[in-house]
């Protein structure tokens, strides 16, 4: 018989569970700070802007009927006249805050014109200079300096246009109140370089016989004219654009700049550097895309032309007043012809 010990060795697994505390996350929430219009015209941007309680980043996007995203801030365009857009802001969060609730505003798309609303024609950057929408006279200077700008002659400064100089047209668009005031909408600015068929649309600076505009018969366009001509390229050299036919010298220098209205519109003029300037209509649709196409010459000419009318958007009457023909033997007018209207184009 055997004898010993049996030796026998049990392990013990210990589990040890060690109980962490869950640390809160802090909540947050987002405002816009610069919040998005209730409505807007289709191709015009607007800006928005948003922060978060927790000064994190927010995330701008958008959908619908407009582009744009950022952080923090956004330009959001407008890209239909009809539907909606929806600008949202987002903050995920991090280890110490949960995400943000979503934030969301809407924008109803409209037509660049809305009904009911005034409509102004402004030389440059306006009368009285500055961005719009200024409505009080003011010295101050255009928001970007134009070409060949000289406003001395009007107390502005070189940093905006002079009297008789070449200036776009723009057109700015106001809801009034109801009472006394008005509300800046937006502001269009009619072409100022050759696109396809459509020509630009400038205007003489302070010339107050220019800038009528109407409403088509067929209520669908709003029309005007004015002169087929970048501004930049007549006031930074206007003798290659004037004919010599006054006895001041080049179009008539009566305050000290050459005046746009006095450009020549006669083809039949061959003077040495005289490049004939249309007299060019517009028709304005509702979503504010113009047509220039409508170009005139020999009418007009070294004089304003004052209006433009279409009872279909089709026809198009014109008014004005200048010189119809031109005597190159002495560089006037030949017999007096001057046109006071001219009638359908």
């Amino acid at each position: 018989m055997l004898k010993g010990r049996i030796r026998t060795t049990i392990n013990l697994a210990i589990a040890i569970l060690v109980c962490v505390p869950a640390f809160a996350q802090t909540s947050q929430s987002i405002t816009f700070t610069t919040q998005a219009p209730t409505a807007a015209a289709s191709g015009t941007n607007f800006t928005v802007a948003a922060t978060a309680t927790s000064g994190l980043p927010v995330a701008i996007t958008t959908s619908g009927v407009c582009s744009g995203s950022g952080s923090g801030t956004a330009t959001i365009t407008m890209t239909a006249s009809t539907g909606t857009c929806s600008v949202f802001a987002n903050q995920a969060g991090n280890g110490s805050y949960s995400a943000a609730p979503q934030v969301t505003e809407s924008v109803s798309a409209t037509t660049w014109f809305i009904g009911g609303n005034l409509i102004v024609a402004v030389a440059g950057c306006g009368v009285y200079g500055g961005t719009p929408p200024n409505t009080t006279p003011s010295t101050a200077t255009c928001a970007t300096p134009p070409v060949g700008g000289n406003g001395s002659a009007t107390g502005t400064g070189p940093n905006s246009y002079g009297d008789d100089q070449g200036a776009p047209w723009n057109l700015w668009q106001y809801t009034p109140d109801g009472v006394a005031g008005v509300t800046f909408v937006n502001t269009l600015q009619l072409p100022q370089n050759i696109s396809g068929a459509n020509y630009p649309l400038s205007t003489d600076y302070g010339s107050q016989s220019e800038g009528t505009i109407q409403l088509s018969g067929n209520g669908l366009y709003v029309t005007m004219i004015g002169l087929g001509l970048n501004a930049a390229s007549f006031n930074t050299d206007a003798t290659a654009y004037c004919p010599p036919g006054y006895s001041e010298g080049t179009c008539d220098p009566e305050n000290g700049n050459p005046a746009m209205a006095q450009t020549g519109s006669l083809t039949g003029q061959t003077y040495s550097g005289n490049t004939p300037v249309p007299r060019v209509t517009a028709l304005i649709d509702a979503n504010g895309n113009v047509n220039s196409s409508t170009v005139l010459y020999n009418i007009f000419n070294q004089n304003d032309p004052r209006s433009a009318y279409s009872p279909d958007g089709v026809n198009i009457y014109v008014s004005g007043q200048g010189c119809k023909t031109w005597d190159p033997a002495d560089n006037e007018c030949s017999g007096g012809n001057y046109d006071d209207t001219s009638g359908v184009y």
